[in-house]
């Protein structure tokens, strides 16, 4: 009796196992459906290949020029101005688009509504965890509502001197390179990524990395950037096996990948380990004048008394790490390059920020309010070369837009990029015109025609840090130097999770005294 009662129980479980499948089968199949034919019915596609579709066809063409896709997408706009469907192998297809009506709608949704794109993201999830730029929903809203303290303006303000001590051991290594004859030639990411991640490290948890020395040998910083360029291999590779977790997870890529994760979250863990054992003590002692981020984090608590576990402060360190020094160093490198290309600007910021300063080191907090042309300078950098070109979302419910439906499941793809050089919103879009930021200017700006850090309720939560930093770093560089191009070298731009280039980006620097 009691075995065949088992065998029953096994039967019905396999039953509602199978019904389980099939009702989610159906439902994929559907929505598939829906979808496509929304998509073929309302968005023109560019010409397709039989298999791979049409973004496959560009992808390839990528993968030999990562500088194809800015002429793909300049190509699109003039084509298609409110956007256009692809297609990714047989079955991924997206809505791309550039119109900031479109933009809105879709930046403006709730996280719930408009979450983003696992699949576009899920090469992150390993490093980063559930932090708040892949989380979604109520758990996505906590998150942001805990973290919003740790970016009030009386907790930045103590990081501007930590952004200026940054930036003054960048500017000496410039002025080691120039001690013989005034002037040298330097690869500008390179030294910017190491000052903002200094910068980051610093600002995030109090750690000094020195990982601006050139004799450095910093192990974490260095795993940092061997993740980095982990994840933009695997982005790159087009074998569709590379996708698949437990098959890359098991080539020496992958095993590789997974151990340096697993390296530099055991750095993170003891790092908050270490803080939270000295948590009794005050942050105002000897060695940190000032709260730093992973002290707001451990702090942070819900009208409860609940705070973040362990796990999830793991999450949002590594996530700030990620995005705070890879984005920033990417606005400014292509923000001296852009003065480099137009020294007029260039020299009216540099009698701007001399009349800050005066005989001063140090930009103060209030300065960074007071340098309106290096302001605009920064903005229409952004413009021009936004860090981040494209962004991801998933559609969880029918959304209107302009008397139209974009129906429920549609995978849109935002291509900042293309939406900063909409020729309908933008005046001669390629070219450098830092006016275009002027007040009077933006009283006539489509607010969504310009996102550098989207918008909506899930813009950057460090943007405001993100600017500061950008200001502090290019002051104290023009200060010292003229910037001016090399024109021996061809710049590859490259669209990755960040606008950089192929082969580096750089310009010459010449002493000023």
């Amino acid at each position: 009796m009691l075995f065949m009662f088992i065998q029953y129980a096994v039967y019905a479980l396999f039953s509602l196992l199978a019904l389980f499948i099939l009702h989610s089968l159906f439902r994929s199949i559907q929505e598939f459906y829906t979808v496509t034919k929304y998509l073929k019915s309302n968005w023109p596609e560019p010409e397709s290949h039989w298999l791979w579709g049409s973004f496959g066809a560009v992808m390839l063409k990528m993968s030999a020029d990562p500088s194809y896709y800015f002429t793909y997408m300049n190509d699109c706009m003039k084509k298609y101005p409110y956007g256009f469907r692809t297609q990714l192998g047989p079955f991924i297809k997206s809505l791309n688009t550039y119109h900031p009506t479109i933009a809105k709608a879709i930046l403006s949704g709730s996280a719930a509504d408009v979450p983003k794109l696992k699949r576009a993201y899920k090469l992150l999830f390993e490093w980063l965890g559930h932090g708040l730029l892949v989380l979604e929903d109520k758990v996505w809203l906590r998150h942001r509502r805990l973290l919003t303290p740790s970016f009030h303006f009386e907790v930045l303000k103590p990081y501007v001197k930590t952004m200026n001590e940054s930036a003054h051991v960048m500017v000496e290594n410039w002025l080691s390179k120039t001690s013989d004859n005034k002037v040298a030639k330097v690869e500008i990411f390179h030294y910017a990524s190491l000052m903002t991640l200094d910068t980051t490290l610093r600002c995030l948890m109090s750690y000094q990395s020195n990982c601006q020395d050139e004799n450095s040998t910093n192990d974490y910083v260095a795993k940092i950037y061997e993740l980095s360029e982990t994840i933009v291999r695997r982005q790159r590779n087009l074998n569709i096996l590379n996708r698949i977790d437990p098959i890359y997870n098991v080539t020496k890529e992958g095993r590789k990948y997974l151990k340096l994760c697993d390296d530099v979250h055991k750095f993170s863990e003891s790092v908050i380990n270490r803080r939270k054992c000295d948590s009794e003590q005050p942050a105002h002692n000897e060695t940190r004048k000032y709260f730093d981020f992973l002290d707001t984090l451990l702090k942070a608590r819900d009208s409860d008394g609940k705070g973040l576990s362990d796990s999830e402060i793991r999450a949002e360190v590594d996530t700030f790490m990620f995005e705070g020094h890879d984005t920033t160093a990417s606005g400014i490198s292509w923000t001296f390059y852009c003065l480099a290309m137009h020294p007029e600007h260039q020299e009216k910021c540099f009698k701007e920020i001399e009349k800050v300063m005066a005989d001063r080191t140090d930009i103060e907090w209030n300065d960074l309010s007071n340098l309106p042309h290096l302001t605009l300078c920064i903005k229409e950098s952004l413009r021009q070369y936004p860090p981040v070109p494209i962004i991801f979302r998933k559609l969880n419910k029918d959304i209107e837009v302009d008397g139209k439906t974009i129906v429920k499941d549609t995978n849109v793809v935002l291509h900042i990029y293309a939406l900063h050089h909409h020729e309908e919103f933008w005046k001669d879009p390629h070219i450098f015109d830092p006016s275009r930021f002027t007040q009077d200017n933006m009283k006539s700006m489509n607010s969504y025609a310009y996102v550098p850090f989207s918008a909506g309720p899930r813009n950057c939560i460090g943007q405001k840090f993100a600017m500061n930093k950008m200001k502090i770093a290019v002051a104290q560089v023009l200060r010292q130097f003229q910037i001016k191009p090399d024109l021996t070298r061809t710049i590859k731009r490259s669209a990755d999770m960040i606008y950089k280039t192929t082969s580096g980006l750089y310009l010459n620097i010449e002493r000023r005294y």
